[in-house]
């Protein structure tokens, strides 16, 4: 009995034996074992990737409203904005203005930027006209001395709801620049008060405009000081870069962090950052901004059409000129013909479509930021 028992276990045994089937692994394409993440676009990105070569060029510029000659013009350019000067609002009054920015915004498929310069004092595009304003907006120095800051803020407050009324949804302003000598270009049009007391000023003015939909341009880096006027000539700043930081560079760096503007370039020669091109032009001091300063908004020079650059610099279209330095947004009259050379300067490679890519989703992730893209 035991031996059978012994059998019947050995052939069982041996039957497991041969039945048992060795598991193989065979080994999955790698790419489908993999879960491929989705890529999630930015609503700027999703915008970009829309657009056409000459749309994005077109979003470069901010072009003067009285060097539009045909209404078409703005559809066929698919600009990037476009500023008014007093002289466009002398004979409108809010209702047919509102009516006019809205006319020229159905043109586009990307809202534009609708820009004026609204510093206050001898800058006041708008409230120089009774129909908008029954005062003029003085400068903020002249707020300064009635009521201190209190009074300056709430005083750029009022600016920003009566453009944001108009449709108007960027001031060129506020003013960063520091001086403190009496009859000096930026004397009037500067707060004048220290390094600390303008960064706040500059800070909390961005904040409020932004509050109503109004973007701030912070100007003109890096602080025009007692220098003379750079509409006309070329002016040189000696100082050390030492003495800028401690200074004139505050008010920038501190409205660079707030990232909820812009930072125009003036155009003084920077000795300590470039001796040979102006500021606007100089891809060292651009250079200086996105890398030592850690900017990475947008960008825009002075306008193009001041005489220190006029239409060309050393021979070179100067919007080409501003776009190589590194400058995301271009104010000027003579915008066909810069048109032309900035897109012609793509198409053989001059300036990258990388560049161009950046400078504009800069520009789209501001207008989002605003609200002026819903």
């Amino acid at each position: 009995m035991l031996k059978k028992i012994i059998l019947l276990l050995i052939t069982l045994i041996l039957f497991s034996a041969c039945n048992h089937k060795e598991e193989i692994y065979i080994p999955v394409n790698q790419e489908e074992e993999e879960i491929k993440e989705e890529i999630v676009l930015t609503k700027e990105e999703e915008i970009l990737n829309s657009m056409t070569l000459e749309e994005k060029i077109g979003q470069l510029f901010i072009v003067r409203y009285e060097n539009i000659d045909e209404e078409d013009e703005v559809k066929q350019y698919q600009l990037g904005g476009i500023t008014f000067y007093g002289k466009d609002f002398r004979y409108e009054d809010k209702d047919s203005i509102i009516e006019l920015i809205n006319s020229l915004q159905s043109d586009v498929k990307i809202p534009m930027f609708m820009s004026v310069d609204e510093e206050g004092g001898s800058v006041a595009r708008v409230s120089r006209w009774y129909q908008y304003r029954s005062e003029i907006f003085l400068s903020p120095r002249d707020y300064y001395e009635q009521g201190g800051l209190n009074l300056v803020l709430q005083m750029e407050e009022e600016k920003a709801q009566l453009l944001s009324s108009l449709g108007l949804n960027m001031n060129l302003s506020p003013v960063a620049d520091i001086s403190d000598k009496p009859g000096a270009f930026m004397y009037d049009r500067s707060l004048g008060e220290d390094a600390c007391t303008t960064a706040e000023f500059v800070c909390r003015t961005a904040k409020i405009s932004a509050d109503y939909g109004v973007g701030s341009v912070i100007k003109h880096f890096p602080g025009h000081g007692n220098n003379t006027d750079t509409h006309f000539y070329t002016t040189k700043d000696t100082r050390s870069l030492e003495e800028l930081k401690e200074n004139d560079l505050i008010p920038f760096q501190a409205a660079m962090d707030e990232e909820n503007s812009a930072i125009m370039i003036g155009h003084t020669v920077v000795e300590a950052l470039d001796d040979e091109y102006p500021a606007s032009l100089s891809k060292k001091v651009h250079d200086y901004i996105r890398k030592q300063m850690s900017f990475d908004g947008v960008i825009m020079p002075d306008a193009l059409d001041m005489d220190t650059v006029s239409s060309s610099f050393n021979g070179e279209n100067v919007a080409v000129l501003a776009i190589m330095a590194g400058n995301d947004i271009l104010c000027t009259s003579e915008y066909k013909e810069q048109y032309e050379a900035v897109l012609q300067a793509v198409k053989d490679n001059k300036i990258s479509i990388e560049q161009i890519d950046e400078s504009v989703l800069r520009i789209l992730r501001w207008k989002l930021q605003l609200g002026i893209i819903s």
